[in-house]
């Protein structure tokens, strides 16, 4: 389901570049375009061009005024224009924390296949993103339009226990890479202390150095020059370490609304968005002029915000870290080429798996002939988890769009048995979370109301009727479904 929103303008209202036919009118509530929407949702929609994958690190629905999630968002002016000129996704969802979330991304399968289920601490980190996992770059190598690949930002999938864990991004299939390692106080040499967003290990194509420039203007800066430099069609992964902590004051320059002399933890927080957002315009606007028609921009959070920036009236302990909507329920806008219904809202269920699949869609690979070419898993093919969001982009509903969406996290990396395993599954109307922890679990079942950032109450809690005991029932089975079939493996 998608509404159109009034008074829109298409690309170049902000950046001055083009135009784009008028979208697409909506067809809600109306049972005929409902049935030739799924009459359609195999239609050959366009493919091919660039795609720009944004990936903002602990950003959640609360930061992003687009989305009215909260009553005091960050500064995002960029973000919130390329959302009314876009398209934007109102349930998407992520890992809950930001290693899984980029393995999943990568990869497009859950966190239970690749065994990533927590962030990894580099430094001791015994299971990381392993050689024989293929990722988006490593597919589009069979992609017919021969797409060149570049990675400007962090990383956060290599273990530094491992010879060449600055040499990863290529190993696996990126044809550069230049960003940190992991968070600014992670490196994979020693000294140069404190570390920070002043003072950070850069990697350039495993080439180590220290730098003091500014974290979140380097990435912007080496994704211009990437830009500039890969011959179209091109990927471009933007992975930014902002706003992660450490908290700090970006570059003034950087920001519109002044910091008090002694700012708040969530002052400072919603800065670091604030210069990151103002990277991003950079980014937008230096899409090469006789590229930009041919481009696709992905604005996605790795997880929610975590307690340190959540603001009232928000629980800061439902946030980044567990399957609460805070913590797993981020902003996802497409802008650009292949976003046919611009200043339009989508409400279909979406996770992290499912933009994977969308560039594998676009750049005409099918990932699912893929077979693992190396390591446990040698000759037996991969399991893709995700589906296409292309037909939403151009405005159809597939008759076969998934009906439930699951998220987990858990710990150690690997595989099972595992210390905690927290997950959710959810539908459109009725959410269930289960967190074990050794023998022990908790639970808790919701149903959602208007607000769709929020769970409501635990129903459990509560005498339930007939029907709310059978949508329980139905869930529980459904999760019970998911851990039986989404295992450590291919």
């Amino acid at each position: 389901m998608r509404v159109i929103m009034a008074s829109v303008f298409w690309v170049g209202v902000l950046f001055g570049c083009g135009t784009k036919d008028e979208a697409k009118p909506s067809t809600d509530g109306d049972a005929d375009a409902d049935a030739d929407a799924d009459a359609d949702a195999d239609a050959d929609y366009a493919r091919g061009g660039n795609m720009i994958v944004i990936f903002m690190d602990d950003v959640g629905l609360d930061k992003i005024a687009a989305y009215g999630a909260h009553p005091s968002p960050a500064p995002t002016p960029t973000i919130n224009r390329l959302a009314e000129e876009g398209v934007l996704f109102t349930h998407a969802y992520s890992n809950p924390t930001c290693t899984p979330s980029r393995a999943t991304l990568l990869t497009g399968r859950h966190a239970k296949r690749t065994g990533l289920g927590r962030w990894l601490y580099l430094e001791t980190a015994p299971h990381d993103l392993q050689d024989h996992e293929i990722t988006i770059a490593e597919h589009l190598l069979n992609s017919p339009h021969g797409y060149t690949t570049a990675v400007t930002g962090k990383w956060h999938l290599s273990s530094f226990m491992r010879d060449d864990a600055e040499f990863q991004p290529l190993l696996q299939g990126f044809d550069y890479h230049a960003g940190a390692m992991g968070n600014p106080q992670e490196a994979v040499g020693s000294g140069h202390v404190p570390r920070g967003y002043y003072n950070w290990e850069k990697s350039t194509n495993g080439a180590l150095e220290w730098t003091d420039l500014y974290m979140t203007t380097d990435t912007a800066n080496e994704a211009v020059a990437a830009m500039e430099r890969m011959t179209p069609p091109w990927l471009l992964y933007v992975p930014f370490n902002a706003p992660h902590e450490p908290l700090h004051r970006p570059p003034e320059a950087l920001l519109n609304t002044a910091l008090p002399g002694d700012p708040t933890d969530i002052a400072l927080f919603d800065s670091m968005v604030e210069a990151m957002d103002t990277e991003i315009s950079r980014i937008i606007e230096h899409i090469p002029a006789d590229q930009l028609a041919n481009t696709t921009v992905f604005v996605i959070g790795d997880n929610g915000t975590p307690s340190s920036g959540i603001a009232d009236p928000w629980p800061s302990n439902r946030s980044k870290g567990s399957t609460w909507e805070a913590g797993v329920h981020v902003p996802l806008i497409v802008w650009g080429q292949h976003a046919q219904t611009p200043g339009s809202t989508e409400d279909s269920l979406v996770h992290l798996v499912d933009i994977f699949s969308t560039m594998a869609d676009i750049a005409e690979v099918n990932p699912t002939e893929a077979v693992f070419s190396d390591g446990p898993w040698a000759g037996e093919p991969v399991t893709i988890d995700g589906q296409s969001i292309l037909p939403l982009l151009y405005g159809v509903t597939p008759a076969n769009w998934k009906t439930y969406l699951y998220s987990d996290g858990f710990y150690p990396n690997g595989e099972p048995p595992y210390d905690y395993h927290k997950r959710m599954v959810r539908d459109r109307e009725w959410k269930y979370i289960r967190n074990n922890t050794g023998e022990a679990y908790s639970e808790s079942f919701h149903r959602y109301g208007e607000d769709y950032w929020t769970e409501g109450d635990n129903l459990l809690l509560e005498p339930m009727g007939a029907a709310t005991t059978a949508a329980y029932e139905r869930l529980q089975a459904e999760l019970a479904r998911w851990d039986a079939e989404v295992l450590f493996g291919p």
